[in-house]
């Protein structure tokens, strides 16, 4: 790389790029301000070139070397000036004191708004420089090259009682360092389980002392004095094993370790104010400090002694460290003392405020506690156990109410660091080295540009969507980088644990209108925050949101000692459905049929018909009510039927609280499980219906369209109506299994079996199943060639041309959806094994409300005469697994020949809706329908009603189209993998593949345009948005479609003259399975495409194996540089592991190249797939 491309930007003015050339041997910044030079007079004759300049990325990133700008060669680099760092006037000696004195928490904010993120202070000589910008705030709290933490201020005064501990040593020191590594073990989150029991012991003895404050007369008390003695004896139980003694009784003295520190700490904070040789002097209070520091030092080391000598090294924290000190010496006696003071100092404080505040905050915002209220009963329930840790993991709302604390409230109001070298920072403000630097915690919380309406009391905004759409670094209550609290997640535990379980028992109600912090603190404690505890005496019902199991439940309701509550009659019963290919509105009618037999009245319509919309918003709607919902999700949007139905629940969330307040529901949820957002709007209607006040009586059903989805909504309906019929509608419950007694199947189902005329019969023998588009537009095969060495590598893909009577429409990443036909052959047999003709005729004349049959079944799906052999061809599943719906019929069928006992109970077993482990194991046996009657030969025969009820119908299959409708709008192309597994030497062939396989040039076949699932999978009309497509096997197919597309717009790289990036990862088996070698190379050739990467996961010659997540990994630094380019977009497309190994290496490569945990480079993969720059196509 000899030459960049430079862009000047000063504030939001750039100018246009110019081509620099690269000097290896010149000093950054020189190199900077030659490059402006050039470029400043294409922009103003009024810019010049004094001053300072640097490089920098397109969102900010400083680049410090030549290195890194080569690096980041292939980004948008600007050179701009360095930017003054602005602040408020300064005063001879006292600097700007005056400017954030008597409270400098509250002045900071202002000082932000006026002169930027990023400002300088003077205080008494000693100058800052401080940010609430998260940005900035990364670069001052990493400990790097740039910024490490000094010990000064208060902290280095608190050194002489905290020693060697991790709170009050320096980064670069052997103890910090060994420290940090041996404790982390004890704040691992199995750590935290495990000391939740213990926790709630202590929290025990708290509920008894407030039992004991609650009583009559009441009184008002000092809440941060009570919490601080709680969190003591806390830490000193849990983490030591040591008792301070400070639950014991109410009006328990302090213990004198306790007291002494609190003095030590106290005066550490007026030695900050002090000439350093004061402190040196022999006056009353230095030799009182050495007089306390003794008896904190006697009282810890006495239970660090007898704990050693008492051999008892459970794994409490102290544990953690003796067992660390038996394994390094240098863990001495004496660190273990300064560790557990720091422990008590910087542990009791945080947790202790926080725990103040949280009772404040709530008692001043009655509504939040409300809600917090009913998420503890509902987690805990109402009884005297004391929590477990499964149960705390569980309570999501008082997290966001802890944390919403912590933000408004935050312990610590600034975090310092040095600067140990010079640094452009973003926003283009240089820090040279030796300044002091510093995060304005408060000032970064309630930073208007970051949260909304940043004063207000909002846990809403720590919902995870929200929360992981914020900068990482604008929420810092424990610090962040290396120097992070180690015992944040003990802290956060001990706060969860303790409201948890005072706040079922006791009120805490404050007098005060406002509680200031005190402005002058090392810690932002709440000053004059006094309460009185009272004990509640109510606590809002349970949500009953499951019965888990259901037969107990109904025993339970049967066996009642007192009356049952009187039942809410609900007559009228609404079912909405939100559907774009009928699947859903299918379940819905399934629905309505079923209610209306049991005795409801229904409405059945799209979710976007439902006029229960316009009575809620207009405050119309008082009656109870029922609605059942049925939906899809299309890519985590909303079907096309309920779009409108989405609006009104956000308007609603918007405008009223409890807008579904006597509104009873329930949803279920059907889609492809492999899909990302598998239930990602089924689970938004859900959500938002009972935020808005809706009572959900039962639990959201899950029906996965890959894994037997009516069998999962069958048995979720089922107890649909059983708690219907229980709650709201007669008092007759619904059968015992939904399919009933025998021959109830075909009972409903109205079948002629002779046809009415000859005109019936033709029409009969001309029923072929062919969709409506196809019918409009008939595609032929023109060419149907193999693309594969199929000698060489024993599998076959089939290259197919269709050509179409009419222009269609399409667009790159569009599929080809298309109904298979069953060969001659298997058709032939199956009748013959069942004894019906292949010409017998039929007519499905009409189903009733109370038919069982499933809507997938035959019988559903045949509209109009129809013979039997045009059944079993064109409409019949014979290749996949054998339905329930088909053994039951088969159970019938024996039991009313009175044939084969066993084999009727095997078949009544798999037929419950509760056995799916039973019937998951016979279809692992018995694949299809064809082996179940090739392996029962008891089954001797089927009737025409019997074999229309108990088949389902076959299954579309989708194919991406490999060409671009640039090319031809009358034809397009298909690559078909044609699939033959076998499996106990039996061959079990794709039905899909294998009948387009054989289909000879002439052909029709019955198939439709349908757009691909994803509407981002489409190639970018830019040219100079830059593309990364990776696929394996027939993967590859849209991504022809892309590069035809491309090179017909006349999209080219930049060697070939033109301005796009374009690459391939492609993987296959080995050379003679590498399919379209001779397309993609001329794409390379004309400058389509930049780079083509190869994998062989199963190479014929003597090279590594690789698979393209492999190769990927081999060329992270590329592809981590592309996904740091803003606009760039990688697609995806194969099979579902495939594309799921796939995302993982991105953030593999993401977490290495970018020195993060996989945890945020995963949180940074989810939103470049969500913002649409990472799209998948993939099945299987």
């Amino acid at each position: 790389m000899n030459y960049v491309q430079v862009r000047y930007r000063r504030r939001n003015v750039q100018s246009a790029p110019i081509d620099v050339k690269l000097e290896k041997d010149v000093e950054i910044g020189k190199f900077a301000k030659k490059t402006a030079s050039l470029l400043i007079p294409t922009l103003s004759r009024k810019e010049n070139s004094s001053g300072q300049f640097y490089f920098s990325t397109e969102n900010g990133k400083w680049i410090s070397s030549i290195d890194e700008l080569v690096f980041y060669s292939k980004e948008f680099i600007f050179v701009s000036p360095v930017v003054h760092i602005d602040g408020p006037k300064q005063l001879p000696f006292v600097g700007n004191l005056y400017d954030i004195f008597p409270d400098p928490t509250l002045k900071l904010p202002g000082l932000y708004r006026t002169y930027g993120p990023v400002i300088k202070l003077s205080l008494m000589g000693e100058e800052v420089i401080q940010t609430n910008d998260p940005s900035v705030a990364e670069i001052f709290l990493k400990e790097t090259q740039y910024m490490t933490k000094r010990i000064f201020g208060i902290v280095k005064n608190i050194k002489a009682i905290g020693g060697d501990g991790l709170f009050t040593t320096e980064t670069h020191e052997m103890e910090w360092t060994l420290a940090r590594k041996l404790l982390v073990p004890a704040f691992s989150q199995s750590a935290m389980d495990s000391y939740t029991n213990d926790m709630a012991l202590v929290g025990q003895k708290a509920v008894d002392i407030f039992n004991a404050i609650s009583m009559p007369p009441s009184y008002d008390v000092d809440i941060p004095e009570c919490m601080t003695n709680i969190v003591f004896e806390m830490i000193g139980s849990v983490a030591f094993g040591y008792s301070f003694g400070l639950l014991d009784s109410v009006k328990t003295n302090s213990h004198p370790c306790i007291q002494a520190l609190a003095f030590c700490l106290q005066e550490s904070g007026y030695r900050t104010f002090r000439p350093s040789f004061a402190n040196k002097l022999n006056i009353s209070n230095n030799r009182r400090f050495d007089r306390e520091l003794k008896v904190i030092h006697s009282t810890i080391e006495n239970f660090i002694s007898s704990r050693k000598a008492s051999k008892d090294f459970h794994l409490d924290i102290l544990g953690y460290m003796l067992k660390a000190q038996s394994e390094h010496e240098s863990f001495s006696d004496e660190l273990i003392r300064d560790e557990i003071i720091s422990f008590l100092i910087a542990g009791h404080e945080p947790t202790s405020i926080t725990l103040s505040w949280l009772l404040y905050e709530l008692h001043s915002n009655p509504q939040v506690e409300a809600r917090l209220l009913q998420e503890l009963v509902d987690v805990l329930g109402d009884n005297e156990e004391n929590p477990t840790a499964a149960q705390i993991s569980k309570l999501k709302y008082l997290d966001q109410c802890i944390k919403e604390t912590l933000r408004l409230h935050p312990p610590t109001p600034v975090l310092m660091k040095s600067c140990i070298k010079d640094c452009v920072v973003p926003g283009g403000y240089k820090v040279k080295e030796g300044s002091m630097v510093g995060v304005s915690i408060y000032s970064m919380h309630v930073n208007d540009k970051i949260y909304e309406n940043p004063y207000g009391f909002n846990p809403d905004r720590w919902h995870p969507k929200s929360e992981m759409s914020r900068p990482r670094y604008s929420f810092l209550p424990f610090g962040a980088g290396a120097r992070e609290c180690i015992g944040k997640e003990f802290s956060m535990q001990i706060i969860k644990v303790i409201s948890s379980m005072i706040l079922r028992k006791f009120r805490f109600i404050s007098r005060a209108n406002y509680v200031k912090a005190d402005p002058l603190g090392f810690i932002l404690r709440p000053t004059e925050l006094k309460m009185r505890i009272l004990s509640r005496i109510m606590l809002p019902d349970p949500t009953v949101d499951q019965i888990r199991d259901l037969k107990k439940y109904l025993a339970e309701k049967l066996h009642l000692e007192t009356p049952p509550e009187p039942k809410k009659v609900i007559r009228t019963v609404d079912i909405l459905f939100g559907s774009n290919t009928g699947t859903s509105e299918n379940l819905a009618t399934v629905m309505a049929s079923k209610l209306r037999f049991t005795g409801f009245n229904v409405r059945l319509m799209p979710m976007d018909d439902w006029d229960g919309m316009k009575y809620i918003l207009t405050n119309a709607f008082k009656e109870n009510r029922v609605v059942l919902i049925a939906t899809s999700t299309y890519c985590g949007q909303p079907p096309d039927n309920a779009v409108k139905f989405t609006e009104f629940l956000k308007t609603a969330s918007d405008s009223k609280a409890n807008s579904f307040d006597g509104l009873h529901y329930s949803v279920f949820g059907c889609g492809k499980k492999k899909w990302k957002t598998y239930q990602s709007f089924p689970k938004f209607v859900d959500l938002m219906m009972s935020n808005l006040g809706g009572r959900r009586f039962f639990a959201r059903g899950k029906g996965n369209d890959d894994y037997h989805l009516e069998t999962d909504f069958k048995h979720w309906f089922y107890q649909i109506l059983v708690h219907l019929t229980e709650k709201f509608g007669m008092n007759t419950a619904p059968p015992p299994c939904l399919l009933g007694k025998p021959g109830a199947l075909l009972s409903g189902v109205e079948i002629s079996l002779s046809p009415a005329s000859i005109q019936t019969l033709k029409h009969a023998k001309l029923n072929f199943n062919l969709s409506t588009d196809a019918r409009m537009n008939i595609p032929t095969v023109i060419e149907n060639r193999e693309l594969q060495e199929v000698d060489v590598s024993n599998r076959s893909t089939r290259y197919i041309t269709l050509k179409f009577q009419e222009s269609v429409s399409f667009k790159p990443g569009d599929h080809l959806e298309v109904i298979p036909e069953n060969t001659d052959e298997l058709v032939q047999k199956i009748a013959k094994r069942i004894g019906l003709s292949l010409d017998a005729t039929f007519d499905v004349c009409s189903i009733s409300q109370t038919a069982k049959i499933g809507t997938k079944s035959l019988a559903a799906a045949i509209k109009g005469p129809c013979t039997v052999g045009n059944a079993l061809k064109y409409f019949a599943d014979l290749t996949g697994p054998p339905p329930r719906t088909l053994l039951w019929i088969l159970n019938d069928n024996l039991k009313m020949k009175s044939s084969s006992p066993q084999l009727q109970e095997l078949f009544g077993t798999l037929t419950h809706p509760g056995n799916k482990q039973e019937y998951q194991e016979f279809i692992s046996k018995y694949r299809t329908v064809v082996d179940v009657f090739d392996s029962f030969p008891e089954i001797e025969s089927l009737t025409i009603p019997e074999l229309l009820c108990g088949l389902q119908v076959m299954k579309a299959r989708r194919y991406s189209i490999s060409s671009s409708p640039r090319v031809s709008t009358h034809s397009l192309t298909l690559t078909v993998g044609v699939i033959n597994d076998v499996c106990d030497t039996k061959r079990y062939p794709g039905l899909c593949s294998n009948y387009l396989a054989v289909l000879n040039k002439g052909a029709t076949i019955n198939a439709a345009i349908r757009p691909c699932p994803d509407s981002a999978f489409r190639p970018p009309t830019d040219p100079r948005v830059p593309i990364m497509m990776i696929c394996t096997g027939t993967g590859i197919s849209p991504f022809r479609g892309f590069l035809q597309d491309r090179k017909v717009s006349g999209f080219k790289s930049e060697r070939a003259g033109g301005v796009s990036q374009t690459i391939l990862y492609y993987g296959c088996r080995n050379a003679s399975d590498f399919i379209y070698k001779d397309d993609l190379g001329s794409f390379l050739n004309d400058g389509t495409l930049d780079e083509l990467h190869v994998a062989y996961s199963r190479p014929m010659e003597p090279q590594r194996k690789l698979y393209v997540q492999d190769l990927m990994l081999e060329n992270l630094k590329k592809i981590w540089m592309f996904l740091n380019q803003s606009d760039s977009k990688i697609y995806i497309c194969g099979s579902g592991s495939m594309g799921h190994d796939v995302v993982k290496a991105l953030i593999l490569i993401y977490a290495q190249l970018s020195g993060v945990k996989q945890e945020y480079a995963k949180e940074v993969v989810d939103k470049l797939q969500k913002s649409q720059r990472i799209i998948l196509d993939v099945w299987g």
